[in-house]
Parts: structure tokens; sequence; C-alpha cells
């Protein structure tokens, strides 16, 4: 984080690598990408089954074990739809991110400095 830091403060621009070590310190999680775009990939697919499998069960009559797999089919797309909006969320959040710290006036790249250095230090000290 200090040559971060540093690079910041030289106005140097920052390789993707940094940009992931600072975005998880600042967004929390780093960069929602790779591995986490398989299995959206795979939550997508799932729902999209979950929601044929509704419109065949929407063809036959109301029974206790239709509504039984109704039910489940329901709690089991909730569950995805949850997961899905939240990496989502976290993916718009850095993508914001990379787009502010990419246009960050000098002034407010200073003071983003001033911070990381403030917190590193705090963070040394506590360990002391």
């Amino acid at each position: 984080m200090i040559s971060i830091a540093n690079r910041m403060e030289n106005l140097e621009e920052l390789f993707p690598q940094e940009m992931a070590m600072l975005g998880m310190w600042l967004v929390g999680g780093g960069n929602p990408s790779g591995a986490s775009d398989a299995v959206y990939q795979e939550s997508t697919q799932a729902l999209m089954r979950i929601m044929e499998e509704m419109k065949t069960l929407k063809k036959e009559p109301l029974t206790t074990e239709a509504l039984g797999v109704l039910h489940g089919l329901a709690q089991e797309g909730s569950r995805l739809t949850q997961a899905m909006t939240a990496r989502q969320e976290h993916l718009d959040r850095f993508q914001k991110y990379e787009r502010a710290i990419k246009t960050l006036a000098p002034d407010d790249r200073q003071f983003l400095v001033n911070l990381l250095k403030t917190k590193l230090e705090t963070a040394c000290r506590s360990k002391a």
C-alpha cells in the first residue's frame, strides 16, 4: 500500500494489480470479476431453469405436491437473485471506484494519499 500511495502521490498511473489492491481497501472485496463471472453465469442459468420449471407447474393443477415444489423453487430463486444482486451491486461499486480513481483531481488524489498513509500508520501503531 505504501508503494501505491507513493505512485499516486507522484501522479503515476496505477497498474491493474495496484488498482485491485487499492479497491480492496476502499471498496472491499477487490475486483469482482474472474472466477465470480463463471459463478454468475451458472446462477443465471439455474434461475432460468427455475423459471421454466415454474412455467411447467403453472399448467398443472395446484396440488399439495405442486405447491411444495413451487415453494422450493421460489426459495431457491430468491436465494439466487439475492446473491446475483449483491454481486452486481459490488461490481457497480467497483466500476464507479475505478472511474473515480482514474479521474481524480490532484487535490483529491493528494487527499486519498494522505488518507492511505494515515490508515497505514494507524494499522502499524495498533500492531505494536
